[in-house]
């Protein structure tokens, strides 16, 4: 433990915290950097496969916002289908067609792995 002046206690104490945020950010960054990919993966390996252009078809988006980053799966080229194949639809003879979740289930076990995670970081002090 190293000896500080009274003086410069206020200054040491802001460069500390300073330092535990940007580790705790940039630990929580990469967090959701892997969970996304993770999530990307179980989508893909879950989606409805008849000729499996669909499941290719997802992509992963990263935003950078001054505070914060934000990952989006999404599928760009059949953005229209995804709803319609997670949450079912009726058919030609007023039937209903039942969906196939594959979306819902990846993106509450990333959540749950994500909360969890942080949790873990910020205990840790961003290490």
């Amino acid at each position: 433990m190293r000896k500080i002046d009274i003086s410069k206690l206020a200054e040491e104490l802001v460069k500390a915290y300073s330092d535990y945020t940007e580790d705790v950010i940039e630990n929580i960054e990469q967090a959701a950097d892997d969970l996304s990919k993770g999530a990307l993966s179980d989508i893909k390996a879950n989606s409805p496969k008849k000729t499996g252009s669909y499941a290719k078809g997802f992509r992963r988006v990263k935003r950078k916002n001054p505070l914060r980053v934000e990952f989006e799966i999404w599928n760009p080229k059949h953005y229209r289908r995804v709803h319609l194949l997670e949450k079912g639809w009726t058919g030609r003879n007023g039937k209903r067609v039942p969906g196939r979740a594959h979306m819902g289930p990846a993106e509450v076990k990333a959540v749950k792995a994500f909360e969890k995670q942080v949790i873990d970081i910020i205990k840790e002090g961003g290490k």
